[in-house]
């Protein structure tokens, strides 16, 4: 961790001094997750971790977890999301649940857009989500607020399909919001949720049937 304070520090915090209580409220957060997790309820983190200088990884996350192989390049290109947290569970049946972290502090964190300057990596992610935003009945007018206002999380939600419906493993999009962070910007219960019911509505995205594995939970 570079700093002391915002939405990594704290994650990193949780995540090392006080992962049973994260946990907790993670699966408390999640009617889904809890059908799903056996009766042990454990999460495993695999990072943010101490012991490891606090590494976030990247394209070859899904090896860090477990999972052979990378996102194909026709799909994403390379230098892909850098993941906050990874964690992993087991299901009833004893089947890997993986849970993908991200984490705010305050709502400036949550807007971004395609900085991608390579053409081809440009073409790419576009294509990618107009195939994703026609498969789920998302109207192209919606096309702008992915690319130039929620960037971050439109390219999340393409992973997570990924996981979920082409490597057939559970996954789910941990979203962690801090209140009212007291390192850095206070951001309290109302702007989030005010926040995100304007992010799903202007993303198009209020009624996806994926958002089934988008957990928002509010610590």
């Amino acid at each position: 961790m570079s700093k002391e304070k915002g939405s990594q520090f704290l994650l990193a915090n949780y995540v090392n001094n006080q992962s049973d209580w994260l946990n907790a409220q993670i699966l408390k957060s999640s009617i889904d997750l809890l059908n799903e997790i056996n009766d042990e309820l454990a999460i495993e983190w695999i990072s943010p971790l101490k012991q490891h200088g606090y590494k976030e990884y990247r394209d070859n996350f899904l090896n860090v977890l477990g999972i052979s192989g990378e996102v194909p390049k026709e799909i994403w290109p390379k230098r892909g999301p850098v993941w906050d947290g990874l964690a992993k569970a087991k299901g009833s049946s004893g089947e890997e649940i993986i849970l993908l972290v991200e984490a705010k502090a305050h709502l400036s964190e949550m807007k971004s857009e395609l900085r991608a300057t390579s053409t081809e990596s440009i073409n790419i992610i576009k294509k990618t989500f107009q195939q994703f935003r026609q498969k789920n009945g998302i109207d192209e007018t919606y096309a702008s607020s992915w690319e130039n206002s929620y960037y971050q999380l439109a390219n999340r939600l393409i992973y997570l399909d990924y996981l979920n419906h082409t490597l057939n493993t559970k996954t789910y999009l941990v979203l962690i919001n801090f209140l009212d962070d007291p390192t850095n910007v206070r951001t309290s219960l109302q702007d989030y949720l005010s926040h995100y019911k304007k992010v799903f509505h202007e993303m198009g995205i209020s009624h996806l049937k994926l958002l089934k594995y988008v957990i928002l939970c509010y610590i």
